[in-house]
């Protein structure tokens, strides 16, 4: 199976799993079934973070095998797979403290917390970490950067304003403050 279509696959998992947290279906029923349905959710999002690990364990080795032709498409779809899944959390930690209030426990909280820590480290690992560019891209840069074919940031928002370069940067300055 490809890396596109396990991040597709994964991604349709996550945006159904998203809606069902979204509609609450026992907004005003029963304490005991809002507090079971919690953890029914709590389970299905501890899967989460072993779930992305294959996931970016498989885009690594299909990486090291030299078969991904455009890695930051590759490195967006992870990203946005991660984001999926880190969107879960804050409805369900709403659930999680409702279910609280009235007195009961929800035994998988603490799991829960866990492993929304874990999926936000694994994501800023492979944001840092994951290559964005060939070596040969960078290289190429490299080379139009020594011979002046790129402008620096400020200089083609300037162009782009139709400004010069200290009157940008004093705008941009003010506009900070």
């Amino acid at each position: 199976m490809s890396t596109e279509m396990i991040v597709g696959a994964v991604q349709k998992q996550f945006e159904v799993t998203n809606a069902v947290l979204n509609a609450s279906r026992s907004e005003n029923g029963e304490i005991a079934e809002r507090a079971a349905e919690v953890e029914d959710a709590i389970i299905v999002f501890l899967d989460r973070p072993s779930t992305m690990r294959r996931v970016v364990e498989r885009v690594w080795e299909t990486y090291r095998a030299g078969r991904i032709p455009n890695l930051l498409h590759v490195w967006h779809s992870i990203s946005v797979l991660f984001k999926l899944a880190l969107r879960q959390a804050p409805p369900l930690r709403e659930r999680i403290d409702r279910a609280r209030q009235p007195g009961f426990e929800v035994e998988r909280a603490d799991q829960f917390d866990r492993a929304v820590r874990e999926l936000e480290e694994m994501r800023d690992q492979f944001r840092t970490t994951f290559p964005v560019a060939t070596e040969e891209e960078v290289a190429a840069d490299k080379d139009a950067i020594a011979r002046g074919d790129y402008q620096d940031v400020d200089a083609a928002f300037a162009t782009i304003a139709g400004v010069d370069g200290e009157t940008w940067r004093k705008h941009v300055t003010a506009d900070g403050q």
